[in-house]
This record gives C-alpha cells, sequence and structure tokens, in this order.
C-alpha cells in the first residue's frame, strides 16, 4: 500500500524528470543559435557549460522550493489527520462515560444517589438524608469519585463537553451540591481539604451554564 511519503517521492521524481527534459532542450537549442551566431566550437563549448551552470543552480533553487511546498502539504495534511483521530477520541471518551454510568456494575451506585436525591428537605429530610449516607458511605464515595474522575478530564481537556454536559450535567450539579455538607465534613475528618475539588469546581461552572469547551 502507497504512504504519503512513496506519494511525495513520486511527485518529487516525476517534477524533477520533466524539470531536467526541459533544461537539456533549452540548453541545447540556445547553445544551437550561440553557435550558428559565433561559428566557433571552443566559445561554444565555454557559452554550453556556463549555461548549464546557470540552469543547474536555477533548478536547485526549484527543487528546494518545490521540495519545502510538498513537504509542507504533507505535514498540514498530517496535523489535520492527527486532529480528526483526536476528536474522535474525545467523542469516545466522552460516550464511554456515559456508557459506564448506565452500566449495571453502577445500579447500586445509581439507586443510592436516586436515594440521596429524593431526601425531602427539612429536619426529617436531613435524618433520612444522613442515614443513607452512613449506610451507604461506600457508594456515595464511589459517585463522588466517578464525578471527579469526570471533572478532572474535562479539565485535561480529553473530552468533550457538551457530550459531557448533556449527560452529566443534572447529576453532578444536583449530586455535589446535595452533598456538600457532608462533602465538608468527611474532608475535615479525613483531613483532606482537596478531595473532591475539580467535581466541585465544574459543578459551579455548570450551575453558571459555562458548558462550552472554550468556558467549562
Amino acid at each position: 500500500m502507497a504512504t504519503d511519503s512513496d506519494d511525495l517521492f513520486t511527485v518529487k521524481l516525476s517534477f524533477v524528470i520533466r524539470a531536467g527534459a526541459v533544461s537539456v532542450v533549452v540548453a541545447l537549442v540556445l547553445t544551437g543559435i550561440y553557435y550558428w551566431a559565433t561559428r566557433s566550437v571552443k566559445d561554444t563549448v565555454v557559452f554550453f557549460a556556463a549555461i548549464v551552470a546557470a540552469i543547474g543552480a536555477v533548478l536547485s533553487a526549484f527543487y528546494a522550493a518545490r521540495a519545502i511546498t510538498l513537504s509542507t502539504r504533507a505535514q498540514n495534511a498530517a496535523s489535520a489527520a492527527a486532529q480528526a483521530e483526536f476528536l474522535r477520541q474525545r467523542h469516545l471518551t466522552s460516550m464511554r462515560y456515559g456508557e459506564r454510568w448506565n452500566h449495571p456494575n453502577m445500579f447500586h451506585v445509581r439507586d443510592t444517589v436516586r436515594e440521596v436525591f429524593s431526601a425531602s428537605v427539612g429536619r426529617q429530610g436531613e435524618e433520612a438524608f444522613n442515614k443513607i449516607i452512613e449506610e451507604k458511605k461506600t457508594n456515595v464515595i464511589h459517585f463522588l469519585n466517578f464525578l471527579e474522575e469526570v471533572a478532572i478530564v474535562l479539565d485535561r481537556d480529553l473530552a468533550d463537553h457538551d457530550i459531557m454536559f448533556a449527560q452529566f450535567q443534572g447529576i453532578l450539579g444536583q449530586g455535589y451540591h446535595r452533598l456538600e455538607p457532608w462533602i465538608v465534613q468527611h474532608r475535615r475528618e479525613r483531613g483532606l481539604p482537596r478531595m473532591w475539588e475539580y467535581a466541585e469546581m465544574l459543578a459551579a461552572k455548570w450551575d453558571g451554564g459555562e458548558k462550552a469547551a472554550g468556558r467549562a
């Protein structure tokens, strides 16, 4: 299978052959005219040598310019292909996070999140909420770790912001803010004030409607 470098070599070789053939014809024609005008073999030989040298210099300049142009085109094509592949991988990464969240293995985490969301506001609601957290702390931590992973991936620009926003804006914003009082206490108890900080920052940005790639 031909590669880009093979195509580049073929184009360059074809150009060299054509330019060389034209140069030979031009040199012979001019030399013939010079001999016809001077009728001097010695002078004609000197003229021929001079014109060949001049044509060689011109061709060298053309070859260099041509090579630079073709090389630049090849580099631009490679750069465009790499950018397209990067964007494709970002989209795939974004969709895989949606698949992970909806996978049966995440059922217990999703079920805990639903319970956290449905806990009513007020004293009785807070008591029920705290009970859920205490009984299902592992699932709560798993949920927050997942949100942190989503936020880090977006911070590193490894996923598409619009796709991730469409999939997780609701659960990240509502989930983080609903759990925020417990998170503050958990950070204090563990001595880890920066725990889940990326999720916190992303929740704040998305609350402000900053979902576009340039702002999120």
